[in-house]
């Protein structure tokens, strides 16, 4: 399995875990190099960036996602996302197009309300 910095792991979080994640890596390891703390896969990143009691979400949040993650049993969010679209969008062509994902990623999530929904859901 290939390392890769905890940032660029929490790239594939849907909003507002994305950005909260980062929010708080970056605050726990103030003035330390992020791009030496690898990781091999999105669990152990979030595990590894930052302690989940200390956070302003704090640790229930957390580990809702956590759990999340590990029932699905992905660490790829590209694929969760279009397992959520296909459930919440009756499978429109328009959102199932392989570059939408980067498209929606880029937009902050326009439609993470709805998927966020889902999501709980499955939990």
């Amino acid at each position: 399995m290939v390392s890769k910095p905890i940032l660029e792991w929490f790239e594939e979080l849907l909003e507002p875990y994305r950005s909260q994640a980062i929010e708080n890596t970056k605050k726990f390891y103030e003035g330390k190099r992020l791009d030496l703390l690898k990781k091999e896969s999105l669990i152990k990143a979030i595990l590894a960036g930052f302690v989940w009691d200390t956070t302003e979400q704090g640790h229930g949040y957390w580990s809702k996602l956590y759990d999340l993650i590990e029932s699905t049993k992905k660490t790829d969010f590209k694929s969760l996302y279009f397992e959520v679209i296909e459930e919440c969008f009756d499978k429109d062509p328009a959102f199932l197009h392989p570059d939408n994902y980067d498209a929606y990623i880029s937009a902050g999530g326009l439609y993470s309300g709805k998927i966020q929904e889902y999501l709980k859901t499955k939990s």
